[in-house]
């Protein structure tokens, strides 16, 4: 849910600049552990401008999360709170 608030929030006030924008919606630190977020939408947020919002954003990963290893399993696809070390991170997601 944070992520997407993030996101639509960005989307919403793509036309002010970054200190604008942290002056208009003060948010300050965001962390995220386990997200059960798919890391693919993920990439399309920061491309939106996620990034823009909060002053700092960290995310937790973990190799040993098994709610996250079923849902990847469940929904095939990789899952934002999971260690990826199997294989490279796409181009959209690396840039």
């Amino acid at each position: 849910m944070v992520i997407t608030a993030l996101d639509q929030l960005s989307l919403m006030y793509s036309e002010a600049g970054t200190d604008a924008l942290r002056g208009k919606l003060p948010i300050g630190q965001v962390i995220i552990v386990g997200s059960d977020y798919d890391r693919d939408l993920f990439a399309a947020a920061l491309v939106n401008g996620l990034l823009d919002l909060p002053r700092s954003l960290t995310i937790y990963l973990s190799e040993a999360d098994q709610a996250l290893g079923i849902s990847q399993w469940l929904f095939g696809r990789n899952r934002l709170g999971q260690m990826w070390t199997e294989r490279p991170l796409k181009p959209h997601v690396s840039e």
